[in-house]
């Protein structure tokens, strides 16, 4: 049979129109196959998901050093955190199985810092220490005694009703001194307490330099609030000695 040349040409068009959907097809069809499965043509394994962190939740109580509740102080461990109740109370969430630091801040008092076990007891009590705020013109008293090493330990009292309410000990050292001899103590990082002592005998004189709020460095675990801080002394005290803070 004659194939005349208009049908050749309506058959050459069709057959490549046919190859082409083919061809767009098996394009496609390996795009899709690229996508969704790996070289194999199986589809890859669903990503694992992670397990979550176990936690537990802790309960407490924030009291202050006379073990009356402390309402609105708030107990962090990292993002997580809790206010105490006006009684004091609080729950917090913390990981299990793992020994943490819980950080106590309530206005008013110093922040402590907690080390809490993998099983802390089932009800905390955590007591904090209410800020010494003085104002200027106030005047503190102070006693210095001495024990053997020599060491002076002393005392500050509020002058109006003698409440202990810092604990300060100050260290000597043997040989003389050059008269006057000032060293400063230190609170919080800022110059708190300015003290002299004079040649040939144990006269001190001092006076509080500022903060307001005075805070002490904690040493060691416990309710511990002692200073150390260091004044050379010529002669030890044979008696408590007694002076006075003034606030500028």
């Amino acid at each position: 049979m004659q194939i005349t040349r208009s049908l050749f040409a309506s058959l050459t068009m069709v057959m490549w129109q046919a190859f082409s959907v083919v061809r767009v097809v098996v394009v496609l069809a390996g795009v899709a196959a690229t996508a969704c499965g790996g070289s194999d043509g199986r589809a890859p394994l669903a990503p694992t998901p992670a397990a979550p962190v176990a936690t537990r939740q802790v309960v407490g109580t924030v009291v202050d050093t006379d073990n009356r509740p402390v309402g609105g102080a708030r107990v962090s461990h990292g993002l997580n955190s809790a206010e105490s109740d006006p009684d004091g109370r609080f729950s917090l969430v913390l990981p299990v199985g793992a020994s943490v630091f819980v950080t106590v801040d309530a206005s008013g008092f110093e922040s402590r810092r907690w080390g809490l076990g993998a099983s802390p007891d089932a009800d905390l009590r955590l007591p904090i220490a209410r800020r010494v705020v003085i104002t200027p013109g106030e005047t503190l008293a102070v006693s210095l005694t001495t024990d053997d090493l020599p060491y002076y330990v002393g005392e500050v009292y509020e002058s109006d009703y003698c409440r202990p309410c810092k604990l300060i000990r100050v260290g000597g050292e043997a040989g003389s001194a050059q008269s006057p001899r000032r060293v400063h103590v230190r609170w919080d990082g800022e110059v708190a307490l300015g003290m002299w002592a004079s040649d040939g005998f144990a006269g001190i004189a001092a006076e509080v330099v500022g903060p307001r709020h005075l805070s002490v460095w904690t040493v060691g675990a416990g309710d511990s609030r002692l200073l150390y801080v260091g004044v050379p002394f010529r002669n030890t005290l044979a008696q408590p000695t007694t002076f006075s803070l003034t606030v500028e």
